[in-house]
């Protein structure tokens, strides 16, 4: 996929036609695979075009949350870090999240995740009444901020069945990231089977949006053998035509935040610009599908 401004407009054209913002979750069973790294950087370059972006995470370790933070201090003048007005949890057991995004920089925004979000679980199980309820819970508290973003990603842990369920409910798309690695791919089935599932039963409108492959190995045979294996399992038309090859300056982000400072920082960057401009070619094309 050509990296184009052109598509990043289109699909801002198609969002302001549809009146309210479009929600993606980032999934895969098997933790590890790097789903907090896409969520973060197609995030930035989606800011870079104009997407007024929310990174909402919802994992306790929040990974995501430090990689933005630590992305704010690196691209502001004075270096801050935001204050942070409320957990995640307190804002879930208020009924109300719309004040809890955090401006990272221009059209950057995070929901922020806390340790205490580790007891969302015994949360919901103590306020709902059945598994609709506790499925459908985090929907009218996310919803109210599709009014004021153009694309929201939800970051998510890997095992929490309930956060999976929940996320997978309130968005619109979903989209894989397969590392390659067996046990990664088989992950990614059991998510796709889990969406099916979920669809079915509650009549959803949320769609599989594609596959991100992320290398082991450039050059390596059980890399090429696991995607082939994608393209036939899942669908070659679902596996994204660019994949992420091993950089290890990816490793760095979730220390000094995403930039672009060095030739290193544009090598990841300029990947993921053909990265996510399918995604938005996606994303487009769907809501444009008759």
């Amino acid at each position: 996929m050509r990296y184009t401004k052109k598509t990043f407009a289109e699909l801002k054209d198609v969002i302001e036609k549809r009146g309210k913002g479009i929600t993606v979750v980032i999934g895969n069973q098997k933790g590890g695979v790097g789903k907090t790294a896409n969520a973060t950087i197609m995030s930035y370059i989606l800011a870079k075009h104009g997407i007024k972006t929310l990174v909402v995470d919802l994992d306790p370790q929040a990974n995501a949350s430090e990689t933005l933070v630590h992305t704010m201090s690196r691209n502001s003048e004075d270096g801050r870090i935001p204050a942070i007005k409320k957990t995640i949890l307190l804002g879930i057991s208020e009924g109300d999240l719309t004040d809890l995004p955090v401006k990272i920089m221009d059209n950057l925004y995070l929901l922020p995740s806390y340790i205490d979000f580790e007891g969302f679980t015994e949360y919901l199980y103590e306020h709902t009444n059945n598994e609709y309820e506790r499925n459908h819970f985090l929907k009218p508290l996310l919803d109210p901020l599709k009014e004021d973003y153009d694309v929201i990603i939800l970051d998510m842990p890997p095992l929490m069945r309930e956060i999976r369920d929940n996320a997978v409910v309130l968005s619109d798309y979903v989209l894989i990231v397969l590392q390659t690695q067996e046990h990664a791919l088989v992950g990614a089935k059991r998510y796709i089977k889990k969406l099916i599932e979920l669809r079915h039963k509650y009549d959803l409108p949320v769609d599989l949006l594609g596959v991100i492959g992320v290398l082991n190995n450039r050059r390596g045979r059980v890399d090429k053998i696991v995607l082939d294996e994608a393209k036939r399992d899942i669908g070659e038309d679902l596996v994204f035509e660019t994949v992420v090859p091993n950089m290890e300056r990816i490793k760095r982000f979730p220390i000094q935040g995403v930039g672009e400072d060095d030739r290193f920082d544009t090598q990841v960057l300029d990947v993921y610009r053909k990265i996510t401009t399918e995604f938005a070619k996606r994303l487009t094309e769907a809501e444009t599908r008759e």
